[in-house]
């Protein structure tokens, strides 16, 4: 989406194209990547209120899960310094459109992708007792 901060987070225009029948450009990544020993964090905040919001919607909660897509969407501030600084999320609250917009939150660079069946639940972790 046009104005995503996280874009100019993780990618820096380059003066390429790919050589196809399209010549897209080629982006360079930055963010967490342009220098050998930066640490890369295992997940990034804004990934919580995203499996929240897909919980949501699997339970059919689809304007709770808009509120969770939202936090993503409008943040404008983060401990590593990506944030979308976005509008709301003003499409239709359906399933489809929450999960796409879900997925392109998450993602962060493809801003219109189907939802994988079972991202969250398909994780298990197994939790020891202390």
């Amino acid at each position: 989406e046009s104005g995503d901060g996280r874009l100019a987070f993780f990618l820096t225009p380059a003066d390429r194209t790919n050589p196809s029948p399209y010549n897209l450009p080629i982006d360079d990544l930055k963010g967490f990547f342009d220098t050998p020993t930066k640490t890369i964090p295992v997940y990034l905040p804004g990934e919580m209120n995203l499996i929240k919001a897909e919980a949501l919607v699997r339970q059919n909660r689809l304007a709770e899960a808009v509120v969770e897509i939202n936090a993503v969407r409008t943040k404008t501030t983060d401990p590593f310094g990506v944030a979308a600084a976005l509008s709301i999320y003003s499409g239709p609250v359906t399933e489809s459109g929450c999960t796409s917009k879900t997925a392109a939150a998450w993602d962060g660079l493809v801003h219109s992708m189907p939802m994988p069946s079972a991202i969250a639940t398909s994780i298990r972790i197994p939790i020891k007792n202390a």
